[in-house]
C-alpha cells in the first residue's frame, strides 16, 4: 500500500469513528462511555493522518507546517494544534473530559429505525414522554483551548482540515512525480 493510500485509509478510519460519535448523540440515555470510546478512537485516527502525511513526505513535519501557512482561515492552525493537544491529553495524560448539554429535538416519525426506537423509548422508559413530539438528547462538549465546544462539530471541522491536508499533499506528490 502506498504512503498516500495509508493516509487515505486513516482518514476513512477517522470518518468512521466520527460517524459513530454522531449516531451516539442521536440516541437518548446511552452509556456515556460509548461516546467517549468513539471520541478517543476518532482523535487517535485523526492524529494518525498527520503522522502518515509526515511519513509520506519524507518523515518530517515540514509539509504539515507549510500546509498550515496556506490556510485562509487564520484560526485553522490554532484549531488543528488544539485538537492535537486534545488527542495527546487523551492518550498520554489525564484523558479528555467530556460534558453534556441536553438539547430538545423533534422526535422522528415514520418507520425509520430511530423513529421506532424513540417511540418505544417514550412508551416504556421515559416518564411523561408518552405522546410527546420531542425528546432530549445529549450534545457532548470538550474543552478546546479552554473553551467548551461541541465534540462532533469540532470533529467535523478537523476532518475537513485533514481532507484539505490530503489534497495539499496529493498535489505535492503529483508535482514530484513529473
Amino acid at each position: 500500500m502506498s504512503a498516500l493510500a495509508q493516509v487515505k485509509k486513516k482518514l476513512r478510519e477517522a470518518r468512521f469513528f466520527l460517524g459513530h460519535m454522531r449516531r451516539e448523540e442521536q440516541i437518548p440515555r446511552r452509556d456515556p462511555e460509548h461516546f467517549e470510546h468513539y471520541l478517543s478512537a476518532f482523535l487517535s485516527a485523526a492524529r494518525s493522518v498527520a503522522f502518515k502525511v509526515a511519513f509520506a513526505t519524507g518523515g518530517t513535519w515540514a509539509v504539515v507546517d507549510e500546509w498550515k501557512k496556506t490556510r485562509t482561515n487564520a484560526d485553522d492552525p490554532e484549531f488543528f494544534d488544539a485538537m492535537t493537544d486534545l488527542r495527546d491529553s487523551e492518550v498520554h495524560n489525564d484523558g479528555v473530559t467530556v460534558s453534556t448539554s441536553p438539547e430538545r429535538v423533534p422526535m422522528p416519525v415514520g418507520d425509520s429505525p430511530h423513529a421506532t426506537m424513540y417511540a418505544w423509548f417514550a412508551a416504556h422508559v421515559s416518564t411523561g414522554m408518552l405522546g410527546s413530539t420531542e425528546i432530549y438528547i445529549d450534545r457532548h462538549l470538550v474543552n478546546l483551548a479552554d473553551k467548551p465546544v461541541e465534540a462532533v462539530k469540532a470533529g467535523e471541522r478537523l476532518v475537513e482540515l485533514l481532507e484539505d491536508l490530503l489534497h495539499y499533499v496529493s498535489g505535492l506528490t503529483t508535482k514530484e512525480q513529473r
